[in-house]
């Protein structure tokens, strides 16, 4: 059996899509919520919804 190390394993979990971010990845960590980079997008779009407006101000 093969001797698993730190770098084998993921270290965290994209709270939107699930991908695993493994050492070395960058992730956004937010409100205790983590998201990989691909997702920041989606994120920004979710949280701030409540805010978008069409039309004129």
């Amino acid at each position: 059996m093969r001797k698993r190390f730190y770098r084998d394993r993921a270290v965290a979990e994209c709270g939107l899509c699930g991908r695993e971010i493994w050492p070395g990845e960058g992730f956004y960590q937010v409100n205790g919520e983590i998201f990989c980079r691909d997702c920041l997008e989606r994120y920004a779009e979710q949280f701030f919804a409540g805010f978008f407006r069409e039309g004129t101000v």
